[in-house]
């Protein structure tokens, strides 16, 4: 399957200053030697020589210190400093804790084992005989998500990973492939209801524009079918003004279950931007003819205009609560009152069920989007948190 297990890899960068002259930085660089033991580094003494002995000095730090992370490791890199004594060993320390030792001459070490969607902090050390640099700065690093160490993905879908979708004339999506193995792909097959992707449109990544277009999983993806409840991730971006778009005056589907005649069920935009989790009940039997709307208003309205922004949606099935979070602060819970609910649907991403123009379409972007047929807990809906904010450059409340 096209982009399953393809992970967006993020690079990190750590230039340390070496604390001489232009010049004569430049002088080291190029090899510029005056004498046994020294060079030309604005009056730094690479030994000391005393009649026949000669005294190393530690290495200086490494510079050019880089860490690339991945789900379940992390490879860094380093340069050692050309002043001073050479290192015999560099040593890799992660999150405080010494987890490699690297002979000279080489350059990168790989930290493997490692648990997807978390926060570490990366440094270097270097040594020799005459004793050990100071740490280089430390690095933080955010490994990539994998649908294996979240039991309970139902569907991710990555704007970023260019081979996770087919693309037609302009870059229209006609498919946008489901990262999460359970190959709930997501289509449109008419050219004038196809989102576009963008690349670059956040943080130097590709996001998938919404503009009156939809995409509709292969299979039908639950909300509420399970007292287990589910959990929704999603960074996008609203350019509506008002929140309003479509008809009823009501606001940008963003995902949700939609048929007619059948329990709807979505999350959408809607008048004065306040995001709403619903269910809508069609006059099923044995159901409450009436449905339930759960509003999640936000004190600070989001997301802004052209601002993008994590949301986080989750229903407690155990407590009987609906919930939502944007940017990492909880904006409020309330009492969920809805039955469970087993929909035949379609699951569909950027409008309801009607035809344009009735529609009710979010106009925006989306660039990933992660849901979970459970509640996930408290840990790991701060790793998720961190490892979007991380990836598309937001900064966290």
């Amino acid at each position: 399957m096209l982009g399953r297990d393809r992970h967006a890899y993020a690079t990190l960068t750590l230039s340390l200053s070496l604390g001489c002259a232009a010049g004569a930085a430049s002088d080291v660089m190029h090899g510029a030697a005056t004498g046994e033991g020294e060079v030309s580094s604005g009056g730094v003494e690479a030994t000391e020589t005393s009649g026949d002995s000669v005294t190393m000095g530690p290495p200086l730090t490494p510079t050019d210190v880089q860490a690339r992370a991945g789900a379940t490791q992390i490879v860094v890199t380093w340069m050692p400093s050309v002043l001073g004594d050479p290192p015999d060993t560099v040593h890799v320390l992660l999150d405080d804790s010494e987890v490699a030792a690297i002979a000279a001459p080489a350059e990168s070490a790989t930290l493997d084992g490692l648990t997807p969607a978390t926060v570490h902090r990366v440094s270097v050390v270097a040594e020799n005989a005459g004793g050990r640099s100071e740490p280089s700065s430390e690095l933080r690093v955010v490994t990539a998500f994998d649908p294996s160490a979240f039991p309970g993905t139902r569907l991710w879908l990555d704007a970023d990973d260019a081979s996770s979708f087919t693309l037609v004339a302009d870059d229209r999506v006609s498919a946008w492939w489901d990262k999460s193995g359970r190959d709930n792909h997501a289509y449109q097959g008419l050219d004038s209801l196809m989102p576009q992707r963008v690349e670059g449109a956040r943080a130097g990544r590709a996001t998938v524009r919404f503009d009156d277009a939809y995409v509709t999983t292969s299979d039908v993806v639950q909300l509420r079918e399970k007292d287990a409840g589910y959990t929704v991730f999603g960074v996008v971006m609203n350019t509506t003004e008002d929140g309003i778009s479509g008809n009823e005056g009501r606001g940008g589907i963003l995902l949700g279950n939609f048929g007619d005649n059948t329990p709807n069920v979505g999350i959408e935009l809607h008048e004065d931007r306040v995001l709403r989790q619903w269910w809508d009940v069609r006059d099923q039997p044995g159901l409450p003819s009436a449905g339930n709307t759960g509003d999640v208003r936000f004190p600070d309205p989001r997301p802004e205009q052209s601002a993008f922004a994590i949301l986080l949606f989750y229903r407690d099935g155990a407590a009987a609560k609906l919930g939502a979070a944007v940017d990492g602060e909880l904006a409020t819970e309330l009492d969920d009152e809805g039955p469970l609910l087993s929909v035949t649907s379609p699951f569909r991403i950027g409008a309801d069920y009607r035809p344009s123009p009735l529609a009710v379409s979010w106009n925006g972007d989306i660039a990933e989007l992660l849901v979970f047929d459970r509640l996930l807990d408290a840990d790991e809906r701060l790793r998720l948190h961190e490892y979007l904010a991380d990836k598309w450059s937001i900064a966290l409340q």
